[in-house]
């Protein structure tokens, strides 16, 4: 047996505990633990399913919304939908609409005829009565 170099100076059960060598017995060792089935943790393709885990396992990847990519925002058809804002005067104030929850005052020129402004943050377009006039 090997024998190890124990420092002095330790008390006699330290050195006790030291001096041991290491046993480990193969067949002591606890069984493989299983998780519990649930309708969480099933395999997809798992033949005998219960009810409840046919209706919570329903979906899959492709047969899902986002298998083409990730979302695509519409919000500029959107805003395209909502009517051009007539302003008297040769400037517009856009806050967004929505008062302390919109975005910071944006101050729109409308100087040049016959062209529409466009608000940077919402994107609203802005367009002066007098010119539409013209």
């Amino acid at each position: 047996m090997l024998s190890r170099a124990v420092p002095k100076g330790l008390p006699e059960c330290s050195k006790r505990f030291i001096c041991r060598p290491a046993v480990r017995s193969f067949g002591t060792a606890p069984p493989p633990s299983v998780p519990p089935k649930s309708p969480y943790n099933i395999e997809p393709n798992t033949v005998d399913k219960s009810k409840e885990e046919m209706r919570v396992h329903t979906r899959t990847y492709s047969q899902s919304q986002y298998k083409l990519g990730k979302h695509r925002s519409n919000a500029l058809e959107l805003i395209q939908q909502v009517p051009i804002v007539e302003v008297e005067g040769e400037r517009a104030i856009c806050d967004g609409g929505a008062g302390p929850l919109g975005h910071p005052l944006e101050y729109i020129s409308l100087q040049r005829p016959g062209v529409v402004e466009r608000c940077k943050y919402c994107g609203l377009r802005f367009a002066s009565k007098s010119w539409a006039a013209h």
